[in-house]
Parts: structure tokens; sequence; C-alpha cells
């Protein structure tokens, strides 16, 4: 996720609109709008700007520019809503030295509303936590130990500090994992223990010459390179209990056409040869540019029988050889850490489905449809929010409600004003994601005007994570409902106070409902889902109605994907065999209950002679076992023992 893979709209920038004095204008009319249309503003604080700027658009002597545009800014970060279901997050790349440098960069991200941090711990062939797999050497750009002095506590390793500090200030730390991307030179101790592991282009060299860098990479196509990324992961969620998700980055091919390729290396050149049944000569795999040099004839219509035709087939076959390659990996991560690490899988890709397949040979529809993943990150790094919409609804679209949308922005990176960061996550929930991930950390730390753009509208609430567990995402969402009504909705005629009871009463009714599985979840989603469509109308009106029924419609969108992905983990659905969803229904399995341990038995006595046993029920099975006489014979010691009282 490097300069080179920033996507720019030149066309596109902040004074599209006009000049300042009617972009002040548009920003005052789409304010009041907002206002007028009961969104959760801090109205008197919005209402202050909106007349300052009025007051001075009037001055005889003219304005002034800078404090006009300060106000604008402003007005546009106030006028966002705050949802409090929602993800916000950053990338963060570990630029602390010490654990009091980590705390002041987590206490600030927690006071700005983030919720979610994905933090690089795989990067240039380094790792930032001290693994056992011995290829993965710790970064030695980070200390070697991160001591917190208040309380006493030594950390082995940066990410053991930064994941306990996240957790004391309630924030979520996913492992963000740069996977076949190993740095700007082969001397990284991977590549220098393993240089069979090196991914090499069609004219022997291995630089990415389409990357926006001097990249290397590994190779995907090489098993033991798939077997030591993912004997790394499974460590890291050993070694730090406390990561909840993986966030897999450059998970493809490097970015190539068929007259710059990539991927000639021994593994995969043997495997696709093999394909076709074709074999090389002992000398040829030998020697790894003898075997590309034959390789290459594979697309040379010189040496086909079939000319063009078959060059082109043969080409095309290779690039579906490849992206089947990164398919087939993904799989193994969610068969082989996933699952046995009950984490979060999530991925960052582009939202371009012929850019992702063709240059990268990253099938991304693929994995999300699958069920694979559960928190897409698609990197809409454009100019345009309009273009960021667009992209993420494809996305969406194409990838299906098997998974979460997390959008990842770069305006700042990119060199847009602060305010903007507004626009563009407003785009993102616009498009139907429900969180954002901002690219990156950088672009937050030391920048005030940043952290203001947050937390003054689009973060101003606290906020659940939509991957969260689903009672709190209920909570969460009827009581900042319930609070609207109380503060808004009522005052502005759009509900009674009896509304509000009622309301109430079905929100608690939801909110105890059971959630323990996929059919508990979908029960609440269709309770969710009819409130939202038909029964809210009894309870609203107006604009107050239109809000709550966003805010339901919204609630109901994730309580549809949690129920697909809670129905793929618990195996009730596997997708890759049926697309279509199954019908859900209550037929879950008792769990099981573990048997009580046998105990010893006491030894026999044989000093005493044997008593006849009492019978010990009247169990029908036991009764059953028992012969016609010994019945009889019992039946007629009971009458007798009944009659003279005997126990």
């Amino acid at each position: 996720m490097q300069a080179g893979e920033v996507a720019r709209d030149a066309t596109a920038n902040y004074l599209a609109s006009g000049s300042l004095e009617i972009r002040v204008n548009e920003a005052i009319k789409e304010a009041k709008l907002r206002i007028s249309q009961l969104y959760d503003l801090d109205r008197e604080l919005l209402e202050g700007y909106i007349l300052a700027a009025e007051n001075e658009l009037k001055k005889s002597g003219g304005y002034s520019e800078s404090l006009l545009e300060e106000l604008c800014n402003k007005i546009v970060i106030h006028s966002a809503q705050s949802k409090v279901v929602s993800a916000r997050s950053a990338w963060h790349r570990p630029c602390e030295k010490t654990y009091a440098e980590i705390e002041e960069n987590v206490k600030m991200f927690q006071q700005i509303g983030v919720n979610l941090l994905f933090v690089e711990t795989f990067y240039h062939g380094f790792s930032a936590f001290k693994s056992s797999v011995t290829d993965f050497s710790y970064n030695p750009n980070l200390s070697s130990t991160y001591k917190d002095t208040e309380k006493k506590i030594l950390y082995n390793d940066y990410l053991s500090a930064f994941v306990a500090c996240c957790k004391e200030y309630g924030i979520e730390v996913h492992a963000w994992v740069e996977n076949f991307y190993v740095g700007l030179s082969t001397g990284t101790g991977i590549l220098k223990n393993h240089p069979e592991w090196i991914m090499y282009n069609d004219d022997g060299s291995h630089i990415q010459r389409n990357e926006g860098g001097a990249y290397v990479f590994m190779d995907p196509a090489n098993e033991e390179v798939q077997d030591a990324l993912i004997a790394y992961y499974n460590d890291l969620f050993k070694r730090i209990p406390g990561i909840a998700g993986l966030n897999l980055d450059y998970i493809r091919y490097p970015v190539s056409t068929q007259s710059e390729d990539t991927g000639y290396t021994v593994a995969a050149m043997k495997g696709f040869y093999e394909s076709l049944g074709k074999t090389f000569t002992d000398a040829q795999l030998a020697d790894r540019a003898k075997m590309a040099n034959k390789f290459k004839q594979l697309f040379d219509k010189n040496y086909l029988a079939g000319g063009q035709s078959e060059a082109n087939a043969n080409y095309q076959r290779w690039v579906e050889y490849r992206t089947e390659i990164i398919t087939d990996y993904v799989r193994r991560i969610k068969d082989e850490v996933k699952e046995p690490n009950d984490a979060v899988l999530s991925t960052a890709v582009f939202a371009s489905v012929s850019e992702s397949l063709n240059s990268k040979k990253q099938d991304w529809k693929t994995w999300f449809s699958n069920g694979w993943i559960d928190i897409a990150t698609p990197m809409a790094y454009y100019t345009n929010y309009n273009v960021v919409q667009s992209n993420v609804e494809t996305m969406i679209s194409l990838g299906g409600k098997s998974c979460l949308y997390y959008t990842g922005i770069a305006s700042s990176y990119s060199g847009l004003p602060a305010w903007q960061n507004k626009e563009f996550i407003e785009a993102s929930y616009n498009a139907g994601a429900c969180g954002y991930v901002i690219f990156s950390s950088a672009q937050i730390i030391g920048h005030e005007d940043v952290k203001l753009a947050l937390s003054g509208g689009v973060n101003s609430k606290p906020a659940v994570l939509p991957h969260a567990d689903v009672s709190s995402i209920l909570n969460a969402s009827f009581a900042d409902i319930l609070d609207k009504a109380e503060r808004i909705y009522i005052d502005a005629g759009g509900m009674t106070a009896k509304n509000k009871a009622e309301l109430a009463a079905i929100f608690n009714e939801i909110a105890e409902l059971p959630c323990d599985n996929a059919y508990d979840i979908y029960v609440i989603y269709q309770r969710v889902e009819s409130l939202a469509k038909n029964e809210i109308k009894n309870y609203a009106k107006g604009y107050s109605l239109e809000r709550i029924s966003e805010q339901l419609d919204e609630l109901a969108d994730i309580l549809d994907a949690r129920t697909s992905i809670t129905l793929i983990r618990e195996g009730r659905w596997d997708p890759e065999i049926n697309p279509q969803r199954p019908e859900i229904t209550d037929d879950y399995p008792e769990p099981d209950i573990p048997e009580e341990p046998d105990t010893p038995e006491e030894p026999d006595t044989p000093e005493e002679p044997d008593t006849p046993e009492e019978p010990e029920s009247n169990d029908a099975d036991t009764q059953e076992e028992k012969g016609f006489f010994a019945r009889i014979w019992e039946a007629i010691i009971n009458f007798f023992k009944r009659l003279f009282g005997i126990n």
C-alpha cells in the first residue's frame, strides 16, 4: 500500500466548486438543510459558525479570506452526523520508540473517536513482534523492548506493547501484513536465507517495474513461501493473543502486463508447464534462465502450431494459473489461520475487478462471495468523493453481502485539505460501507486540522464496531435513536413522548432476543427490517420518520451481513458450493454435555456376606431386563415389607 498504489483523480480538486464565496454559500445552504431535516448535529455550534460566516460576507470593507475559509471548513465538518455503529480506523505504521510515545498516540486516537487500528506487522520483510519463525526477523528500526514505567511492565517487543496499550483505551487491533512484498532489496533476512523465494520477471530481473518503486516480491507459487507466511501468522496469534484480526495487503502478484510480465520462478513455470502436459529437461530445471527461455515460447506464435491464437490462449491460461495460486493461498489462510484462531480476516484491494484480475492476478470477488473474508477494506484512493462512492458501490454489488465493508480513503495523503476527510467518509457511508480506514495514521499524527475534521463531526460520538457482538450493536443503535427522539424528534413534532415509550418497548423486546447463532441473528434482522419498512411509521412522521428509518435500514444491512458471516463460520453454508444463502431455520444441535467422570468402585469386603440389593427404581427398561419369576419374588418381598412396616 505504497505511493505507487494510490490511484489519483487528477481532474478533481477541492476548488472545483468555484470561488471561496460560492463554496461558503453552498456549505451554509447544505448545513441549514441538514438542520431542517433533523440530522443529529451540534445545532447551536453550527448555527454560530453560519451566522459568523454570513456576517463576514456582509462586511462593507470586504471579508477576510483566511477567516472565511476557516468558518467554511468548520461548517462543513460540523454538518456531518456521527454514526454510533461504525468502524473508524487507520492503517498505522510503527513509529514509536518508547511506550510513552505509543500511549500518547493511542490516547489521541481514542480522543478523536478511532475504535480500530490496523497496525503494520509485516513490512519490508521485517516483523513488528519477535516471532519464533526465524525467517521473519524483528524490525531493527523498532526498540528491542518497551517499558510501561507507570505500571512497571516490560514488553518484549513493539506489537505486544501496542496491543496492550490499545486494550487500555478500548481500541481493537488487527495485524496489517504485506504478504508477498518484502522491501526494496534482496538483502533482507528472508531473501538472503532463501534466494529461491525471489520473484522474477520475464526478462530475468527481480525489481518489479510497475509498482511505483524498486519493489521486491516473494514468489506466491512457492509452497515454502506460503507455508512460512502461514506459520508466521499462526505464531502471531499465539504470541500476541490480543490481536483480533489479520488484514491482508499485497495479497497478489506484482502489477504486470504481457509486455512486462512477472512470475517467472521455477515453482510457477514448472507448475504451469506441467498443467499443459509438458515437461522441462533436467538441464532446464537446473537453470532458471534456461527454463524461462523455453517457457516464453508458449506465448510466441513462431514456436506454436496454432500460431497467435494458441499463444493468446496460453497467455490467458497463464494469467488464470497465477490468479488461482493467489486464490488458493487465500483459501489456505482462511482454513489454516482464520478458523483455528477465530480471527477476523480482512483484505486491502482496489475496487476495479478488471485491474485486479488482469494486472494483479487478484480475484477478490471470489474471496468475498465465498465468505472467506469477514471485512473488505477497499482502497478507494481517489481525489473525488463521487468516484470513491461509485467504486465502493461497485465493489459491494460484485462482492456481495457475505462480508462487511470499511472503505480505505486517502484524501489527506493525496494532498487534499483536512475538512475533505468528512466528504470522503460520508461518500463511504453513502456507498453502503459501514466504516472507513484512513491511509495512513501519519496523516493524523501531528495534524491538528485532521484531528478536528474527525472529532468535530463524523466521530463526535463513541461508536461500536459493526463486527462487534450483536447485542452491543443493538444497544448502541437503539439508545441512540431514543436519545435523538428525546432531544430532536419530539421537540420538532415528529413524534410524541408516548411514541418514544412505545418504540422503547419494541427496542427492549428486540434487544432481549437471543443472538447466539446465525438463526438468532436472522430473527433479529427480520424484526429490525420489518420495523424499518413497515411499523416505524406508527411511531414517527416527517423527517423524524426518515432519520429513524435510515438508521434502522443501516442496522438491518449490518445484521444481514452478520447473518451470512455467522452461517459460514458455523459451517452451515458454503457459498463456494451453493452461492445462494440457504433457508435459515432453528435446527441447531443441542450442545454436548460432558459426561460425569467414572468414580472408582469401593473394594469388596469379603468378611461381610453379600446382601440382596434393593431395586434401584421402577424404570421400565430396568424392569424388562428382570426375569418373570424374579419380578414375582420381588413383589412378594415388597408386600410383606409394607405389611410389617419394614424399610
